[in-house]
């Protein structure tokens, strides 16, 4: 049943999203139907589709990653952003939660560690860019794209602990909270951010 009620989530934002943008970019709700196809097969059976499952996971990243690419410069990443402090801590946290979702994951999908490798390059980059935004504080709103990498951290790891270890319909309401606002910011950035003024 949580599979077909789970594409209420991305397809409001993709409503939201169009009916507030002042310019819509297209590929944000074509990066939220990828999310709607991938999460309705990883309910229906995550094991069973986890090939499609994990390319759509790739894909939304990447399609991600490619909309920030224009948030960022080489010279936020030069200027020193990534020795203040709210970044090491972050990178620290995404590199134990990578290093958890490995342990647990690995012995599990060892037929398929390529995609499984893919996925995590996909998701720390995505995680990173994001962190390197909001540390550079040239945009207003950055401090969505903050709260959007830790709602992804924590919804994969939760979701993976509860289809391949321990179930619980708690985890359920966490995940889809954690999606919902994580999906919610994200597009809420791209609607309400524009660059700050220098004082």
């Amino acid at each position: 049943m949580l599979a077909f009620v789970k594409p209420i989530i991305p397809l409001s934002i993709i409503a939201i999203y169009c009916n507030y943008s002042r310019d819509v970019n297209f590929w944000i709700p074509i990066s939220m139907c990828i999310m709607l196809v991938t999460d309705v097969l990883a309910y229906i059976n995550f094991v069973k589709y986890y090939m499609p499952v994990s390319i759509g996971l790739i894909l939304f990243y990447i399609i991600n990653i490619f909309l920030l690419k224009d948030f960022i410069t080489i010279k936020d990443i030069k200027s020193g952003v990534s020795k203040s402090p709210p970044v090491i801590i972050s990178i620290v946290l995404i590199g134990y939660l990578i290093f958890f979702i490995v342990d647990v994951v690995l012995p599990k999908m060892v037929f398929s560690i390529g995609l499984f490798v893919l996925v995590l390059v996909s998701l720390f980059l995505f995680v990173v860019i994001s962190f390197f935004i909001y540390a550079a504080d040239r945009y207003e709103k950055t401090v969505y794209l903050f709260i959007v990498a830790y709602c992804v951290l924590f919804a994969n790891a939760v979701f993976i602990i509860n289809e391949l270890y321990y179930y619980d319909k708690l985890f359920i309401v966490l995940i889809n909270v954690s999606d919902a606002l994580g999906y919610y910011l994200f597009a809420g950035f791209f609607i309400e951010t524009k660059l700050k003024r220098l004082s």
